[in-house]
């Protein structure tokens, strides 16, 4: 709840809703939305809808498509066959499941409780085909990490062993150990640095392809991008 009330016993009847941030930004972008009305399409006989209250955005159908307009009204004027119940509880879900079934059997019998799921399981489910092709993104990307780390040894070992002579002459005209180690680290970190910056350079040109998989974090995120070029 934002603003204004949930609804309670004493609206039974009345024509009160609840909307999302989303709606209220729309409808009511410079106002406030508590006390405003509207009719819904298609029920010309119907009294207008008092708004009592804004609530948050919810994510209804999909993490991967953005907050929907909301518009909560009372039961009594949408009765569906079938309904959703959601409840908190610090106990393992699974083991409560039966006390929920005899609860709603203690109000009706003839209600059916076919499910009952965690929140949890019910999120994962809906990004498994996100979570797969990332986890598959990874494993490719790994092994294109592990293929640069043994090229890049592999150039730079074979940089060594052509230049042992001219390294061997260096120690002995009085040449610091320091000063050699330094001379081939900056030989053999050059082209890591040039391809850091032709692969961020990529990775910024596809950002758009890895949107869809993420949910909540931008794909131009700083630490990431600095965790990434720093593996």
């Amino acid at each position: 709840m934002l603003s204004g009330r949930f609804i309670t016993a004493g609206d039974w009847g009345k024509n009160v809703a609840l909307i999302s941030s989303r709606t209220a930004k729309t409808l009511w972008p410079a106002n406030n939305p508590v006390g405003r009305q509207f009719e819904r399409a298609g029920n010309p006989d119907e009294k207008p809808f008092t708004v009592i209250g804004v609530v948050a955005d919810a994510r209804t159908v999909s993490l991967a498509k953005p907050d929907p307009m909301l518009i909560y009204v009372p039961y009594w004027f949408r009765c569906d066959s079938s309904a959703g119940l959601i409840v908190r509880t610090r106990e393992n879900p699974a083991s409560i499941a039966d006390a929920i079934r005899q609860t709603i059997w203690g109000v009706d019998r003839a209600v059916p409780v076919p499910t009952v799921r965690a929140l949890g399981s019910i999120v994962a489910d809906s990004v498994s085909n996100q979570q797969f092709e990332m986890k598959l993104l990874l494993f490719f990307a790994a092994s294109a990490l592990f293929l640069a780390g043994l090229g890049v040894y592999g150039i730079v070992t074979y940089s060594v062993v052509q230049r042992r002579r001219e390294i061997g002459l260096r120690l002995a005209l009085g040449a610091q150990r320091g000063h050699i180690c330094g001379l081939v680290l900056r030989e053999g970190l050059l082209p890591v640095v040039l391809g850091t910056a032709i692969g961020l350079a990529i990775a910024f040109s596809m950002a758009r392809v890895v949107t869809s998989m993420l949910f909540n974090i931008s794909p131009y995120d700083p630490l990431l991008t600095m965790g990434s070029a720093g593996h």
